[in-house]
Formats: structure tokens, sequence, C-alpha cells
């Protein structure tokens, strides 16, 4: 089975893969990885997030993923639907606390999703008013449907749209994506007791607080040139 999901899997990307390999080795080449005015691709979001510290209550799954389900759930393929069992498992089969799911809308949109173990919901973080809302929806109804049990999930309850934050330009909502988790993890994995005395305890739906992405994007640069050796 995980064979024949392999060679959907590449079958189905493959054109999409070419586009986003020459986009990321032109970056590469002109040393353009996070660099401004310029959407991130999934390797440098895949980067960042891979670097971010390994903790058992949460994984931050990789950014094909939900695009990849989506796109399988589409076609009449016999083999499709092992995709979906793949993500679902990913969320069901956890036993931490928090699921970070990217969200690549393809050439024209990144927002994060992220799943709640315990209360078995999803937050759905957009710095674009929402711009993914739509896309999302479907696939996140068959994911509850699955979860929960019902054919009706109750998406006002368990799909919970957090649109408030909002991007500077229309480049940054990768550099956003990086953000948000870094700060979600920071305040419910993180806190520290004298915050949680000071603060009380952090749940989802809290004000996250102000974000810089120009100066998140600089920070990221900067460690990936260091990595690299081309500073």
């Amino acid at each position: 089975m995980a064979k024949h999901l392999e060679k959907l899997k590449k079958e189905l990307t493959q054109e999409k893969q070419k586009e986003q390999a020459k986009k990321e080795s032109e970056a590469e080449q002109k040393q353009e990885c996070f660099s401004e005015k310029r959407w991130l691709t999934d390797k440098e979001i895949d980067w960042m997030t891979d670097r971010m510290a390994k903790n058992d209550k949460f994984k931050i799954l990789p950014t094909h993923q939900f695009h990849y389900v989506k796109k399988t759930k589409g076609t009449a393929e016999a083999n499709a639907h092992l995709a979906f069992p793949e993500l679902l498992t990913e969320l069901t089969g956890f036993s931490g606390e928090l699921v970070f799911i990217p969200v690549n809308n393809p050439d024209f949109h990144w927002s994060l999703l992220v799943y709640q173990v315990k209360n078995q919901k999803f937050w759905h973080y957009d710095t674009c008013r929402g711009a993914n809302y739509n896309y999302i929806q479907d696939l996140v109804r068959e994911l509850l449907q699955q979860i929960h049990q019902t054919n009706d999930p109750d998406l006002d309850k368990y799909l919970v749209p957090q649109h408030d934050i909002r991007q500077g330009n229309g480049s940054d909502c990768g550099v956003a994506v990086i953000a948000i988790i870094k700060r979600i993890i920071e305040l419910t994995i993180k806190q520290s007791w004298m915050d949680k005395l000071k603060y009380g305890t952090f749940q989802l739906g809290d004000d996250l607080g102000k974000f810089d992405f120009i100066k998140d994007r600089e920070e990221s640069r900067a460690e990936y040139l260091q990595e690299n050796g081309t500073n």
C-alpha cells in the first residue's frame, strides 16, 4: 500500500515538483531564499520548520501534504483514496497536543491549520482575511466526519477561523505561517510557570500578540545564508 501511495504521489505531483524545483533552484542560485517581496517556496518553509525544536507534544507536517490530499481526492485513480487515510492517521494517531498543517493553495496563498488533539478541533490561521478558508473547508469537513464519526460535523464548532492577524504585503503569507507556528509553540508548549501565573495558561484562540513579519523574514534569511555559507 505504501508503495502504491508513493507511486501515485510522484505521478500526481510530478509537474508541480518540476515547477517548484525550478523556482527553488533559481532562488538558490540568485541567493534569493527568504529575500523580500517574494513568496516562500515549500522548501523554505520545510527548511525552517525542520529546524524548530523537536517536542513530543507537537508535530509539523510537510508543506506538500494538505495540497496533495486535496489533489488526490479529486482524481479517479483507484489508489487515490490512500492519501486521505495517511493524513487522517497523522492526526488521530498522534498522542501529543498539536499538529501543525501548512496549507498551500498553489500560486495563491499560504495559511495554517492547527489540529488540537484533545478537543478534536481545527484552528485556521490566515493573514489575508481568510482567503484560504473556502479552500480548506471541504477536506476539513471530511476529516471531521471521520474523527467524530458523523456525516454532519459542526464546522462552526470544530473549524475555528482565526483571521485577525494581518500581513503587511502580498508576499509574507509563508513567513507568517512560520512565525505563527513558532508563537503558538512558545505560548502553549514552552510557556514558563511565571508567565502562567501572570497571564494565565494560554489556549488556542487567545491573542497571539504582535508580529513583525519583515523582521522574521530577515532573521530566517540570515540563518539560511549562514548555514549555507553564502553570507
